[in-house]
């Protein structure tokens, strides 16, 4: 998974600031930010069972 503005891999989940972004969660879209250049995107993730950690699906 990388940045798709500077193609870093350097990237991680980001705070849900707004009642917006709150929203788009509950349909499993999350907020990245790029370590590298500070982009801040939105991946897909699956739905996970309670406790179990799931990385984020590519979006092409």
């Amino acid at each position: 998974m990388n940045c798709p503005l500077c193609n870093s891999d350097q990237i991680h989940r980001s705070p849900r600031k707004t009642l917006g972004h709150k929203i788009l969660s509950l349909f499993n879209k999350w907020p990245y930010r790029c370590y590298i250049c500070g982009h801040r995107f939105y991946l897909m993730q699956e739905k996970r069972d309670e406790g179990e950690a799931t990385p984020p699906l590519q979006q092409s």
